[in-house]
């Protein structure tokens, strides 16, 4: 991690890293694009996405990562127990929609595009930022 690191430093490289490990993401990123079901929903420079994530299922996956904290300071994110749907029949609307704490019936029926937004980061949600 430290040369893949440092190459991308001395040599001014982009390189696309896959992985699901969030601290090795934040530690090598620039910016990270987080999917849902094979479509971005959040893309934003890396510590602006964990600082302050917009999209729902962001807020989701960085609750439920383990962290070096104590049992009072972890935070919680309305997690659902609605099983993921299946990539090749998604839902109708927004993909995330069954999963999501916020989901309005607008999400149920359209799916969001994309949207830049004034702080530069590109979010694809109905209601980001809850």
């Amino acid at each position: 991690m430290n040369l893949l690191r440092d190459l991308q430093k001395e040599l001014g490289l982009t390189t696309l890293f896959v992985a699901h490990d969030l601290q090795v993401v934040r530690y090598i990123s620039d910016r990270v694009a987080v999917m849902y079901l094979g479509r971005i929903v959040e893309l934003a420079p890396t510590e602006q996405l964990y600082d302050r994530p917009a999209h729902p299922y962001t807020r989701m996956l960085l609750g439920a990562a383990p962290r070096l904290l104590s049992r009072r300071s972890r935070s919680r994110t309305g997690k659902t127990s609605v099983e993921m749907p299946n990539p090749i029949t998604p839902p109708a609307g927004c993909p995330f929609h069954p999963r999501c704490p916020i989901a309005t019936a607008l999400c149920s029926r359209d799916v969001p595009p994309l949207r830049r937004r004034p702080d530069g980061r590109d979010v694809a949600c109905h209601h980001p930022d809850g």
